[in-house]
């Protein structure tokens, strides 16, 4: 038997085709194609745990439901490799921690995170035993900001560190303002899909 084509190979490392016989004969007895293939199934599972940091499938779509209008939509890896991690600039609860005083439980706060090309403002409340998030999207002034850049659309993804629990989506006004509502409290990563440039991430949102 020949040597197993790549495009067979491919498909058995990243589809999950099962084998015939006669290929799983040859596998075992084929020391290059065995290899090749151990190769092909290294990347595709660096590509799995790539995938896994991503917004759901049913998060990407909306997002490019929603722009539309953009001809050519960036992959998903290309949208990995141009995200923009968001530092947190300001946050009223260590404001009052600074000044010896101390929030009360389910308390409203701020915070303010920052990126070159845009600022994410957050107000926190309390709504029952969930919380209500409240946000605005503000384009960067300062040196090195892109003065052509869009605020709307964009497309806000709400995360939960742990799997199982839910994720949020919303969308931006004109102005850049956004809401979620009913939110648990809990760990979340906030990505933020602009109309065009980076993805936008703020990690580490821990929403009590």
């Amino acid at each position: 038997m020949e040597h197993i084509s790549e495009a067979q190979l491919t498909a058995i490392a990243f589809e999950q085709v099962i084998l015939s016989e006669q290929e799983m004969t040859h596998l075992a007895t084929c020391a290059e194609c065995h290899a090749h293939l151990a190769r092909l199934q290294r990347l595709a599972q660096e590509f799995a745990v790539a995938r896994q940091s991503e917004p759901p499938p049913a998060a990407r779509a909306a997002a490019y439901a929603h722009f539309a209008q953009v001809q050519q939509k960036p992959s998903w890896a290309q949208r990995l490799v141009e995200r923009l991690p968001a530092q947190l600039l300001w946050d009223s609860r260590q404001q009052l921690a600074a000044q010896g005083l101390r929030t009360l439980p389910a308390a409203r706060y701020h915070l303010l995170y920052t990126t070159e090309q845009i600022d994410v403002e957050l107000d926190v409340q309390p709504q029952g035993t969930d919380l209500q998030v409240e946000g605005d999207l503000l384009l960067a002034t300062g040196e090195g900001a892109d003065q052509t850049a869009s605020l709307a659309p964009a497309l806000l993804h709400l995360q939960p560190v742990e799997p199982d629990d839910e994720a949020y989506e919303s969308d931006c006004d004109a102005q850049g303002h956004f809401y979620f509502h009913n939110v648990a409290p809990g760990g979340y990563t906030l990505l933020i899909t602009p109309h065009t440039g980076a993805l936008i991430e703020i990690v580490g949102l821990e929403l009590v």
